[in-house]
Formats: C-alpha cells, structure tokens, sequence
C-alpha cells in the first residue's frame, strides 16, 4: 500500500475552522451510526452511507493536517459550532433520532440531517474568505458545495 506524503502544517488562521469541521464531522459519523439499520428508504440509506465515506475521508485528511501544526491543532479558539464541546448524549437531535418510531425514522433524519449539513455549509462558507492554505480553501469549498447538494437531495426524498 503506497504511504501517504506528509502532511503539511496548516495556517494558523485554519486550525480553528479544521478543529471546528472535525467536531461537526464527528457529530455526522455519529448521526450516520444511529441510523445504520433503521433506514426504510433506499434513496436515504444510500446517501446517508456515501455522507459517511466523505466524511470519514475528509476527517482523516483534517487530522493529518492538525496533527502536523506544531502544537497539534490543539491550542486556541475551537471555532463556534453549536455543538462542538456537547456530548453527543446531550445532543438533543440525536436522542430525537435515537427515539423516532420505524414509521416516522426516515423524516426525523431527514430534519435532523439537513440542519446539521446546514450547519457545515454556514461553517464552510464563513471560513472561505479568510482560509489561508489552498488545501484547506478547497476543502471549505467542497464542503459548502457538497453539503448544500445533499440538503437538496434530502427535500427530494419522499421522507422529506
């Protein structure tokens, strides 16, 4: 299996949207874990499944490039995300997703789903003006633009 080159060091101005998306990455994983299984639809369960893989693949290139800051990404302001330091016991979507009934499961993902990606997208294209490396100004673009392709593909499905 080839090695992936090292990663460079991301822009001081970048580490606090990056360590903001991997909380909002983490979030959706979670998310994307409560609902394997219960899914009735197959539009939904497909998207949901393919909103996994990105993530999971965008949040280890965010983790490469926090990991080579020189202090780790960990210093400094986490960024604003709603729900960035909340258990995701606390989280208040996520126990209304974990208790929906089979016949009302699929909506309440949908409502649950398009807010959080609403979130990514407000996150993204707030940090787009100021984002300093072109790794991470491609990755807030791809971002504001995926994540608003996958709210219209939600208010399509007939869950919506």
């Amino acid at each position: 299996m080839p090695s992936r080159p090292a990663a460079s060091a991301p822009a001081p101005a970048d580490v606090p949207f990056l360590r903001a998306m991997v909380a909002h990455h983490d979030r959706t994983r979670v998310i994307a874990a409560a609902a394997t299984g219960r899914i009735t639809d197959v539009e939904l369960r497909t998207l949901v499944a393919a909103v996994d893989v990105t993530e999971a693949d965008e949040l280890a290139s965010m983790r490469r490039w926090l990991a080579a800051a020189p202090d780790g990404g960990t210093t400094g302001p986490a960024g604003h995300h709603p729900h960035h330091d909340a258990p995701a016991t606390a989280d208040p979507d996520l126990a209304r997703l974990r208790a929906a009934t089979t016949d009302r499961f699929d909506a309440v993902l949908v409502e649950v789903l398009t807010a959080h990606q609403r979130a990514a997208v407000t996150l993204a294209r707030t940090h787009l003006p100021a984002a300093v490396g072109p790794e991470v100004r491609d990755l807030a673009d791809r971002v504001a633009r995926s994540r608003a392709a996958q709210i219209r593909l939600m208010a399509g499905l007939p869950a919506a």
